[in-house]
């Protein structure tokens, strides 16, 4: 199975979608050398204080960002708006899915260059994608930011969320490949994440916070204690 970060299961009483928690329950079945990191914070979006990705794949392959949308999705003249399974709210809004995603992807390539480390982005392939699991939501074809491929929907979640996930690698693959938005040589990236490399995101994405108990700290307690019975005792 696949190793999930944070391992324990949270609920909707975390404030987690339903949609979300039945994409973790499918990923969790994946290969075991597999990384998976949910809800996965930024302070490095390009236009917000803070972001989210719903989802990090870090795989043998590739890194995949997914943002995971329940209830019903679609896109009009209005915007972007989304419904509940039960109908009982509605939002519109100027973003849509697709456009979180793209934002958690670019956040995360300054994250990692921030970090000192642009080569995890830059050598490896990275890419992103929307899964929509109650609702089939119809991509055009000629729509200029967005391409069906990108998309798992109803009609195949989650039975082809594994023949999806290997498509939408072989889809950034081909798309990094074949990259000439500039006049420059596209940049090589490896057709495999090595453990080493996979350990080394995780790291940086995904810190351990550690428990620091020093001399100094417990100087610091001590000195606190004293004062506390002090002031006690001038009360008593």
């Amino acid at each position: 199975m696949a190793q999930i970060y944070p391992s324990f299961r949270p609920s909707r009483s975390d404030k987690v979608s339903g949609a979300e928690l039945d994409v973790l329950d499918a990923l969790g079945t994946r290969p075991d050398h597999w990384l998976i990191l949910h809800s996965l914070w930024m302070k490095t979006h390009s236009r917000k204080l803070h972001a989210e990705a719903d989802f990090v794949l870090i795989t043998d392959r590739a890194v995949l960002i997914l943002e995971v949308k329940g209830g019903e999705v679609w896109r009009d003249s209005h915007g972007w708006h989304f419904r509940t399974k039960s109908g009982s709210r509605e939002n519109v809004k100027p973003e849509g899915p697709f456009d979180q995603a793209r934002g958690a992807y670019y956040g995360l390539r300054k994250h990692l260059t921030d970090c000192g480390h642009p080569e995890l982005f830059n050598e490896v392939v990275w890419g992103y994608g929307v899964v929509c699991p109650d609702c089939v939501l119809h991509v055009p074809d000629n729509d200029p930011s967005v391409d069906p491929k990108m998309l798992l929907d109803e009609r195949g979640f989650p039975g082809d969320l594994s023949t999806y996930i290997s498509d939408l690698v072989d889809y950034w693959a081909n798309r990094h490949g074949s990259d000439e938005s500039s006049s420059r040589k596209p940049r090589s990236r490896s057709a495999v994440i090595s453990p080493a490399r996979r350990q080394d995101l995780l790291r940086l994405l995904r810190p351990n916070f550690e428990l620091v108990a020093g001399l100094g700290a417990e100087s610091a307690h001590v000195e606190r204690e004293l004062i506390r019975l002090t002031d006690t005792q001038l009360a008593a």
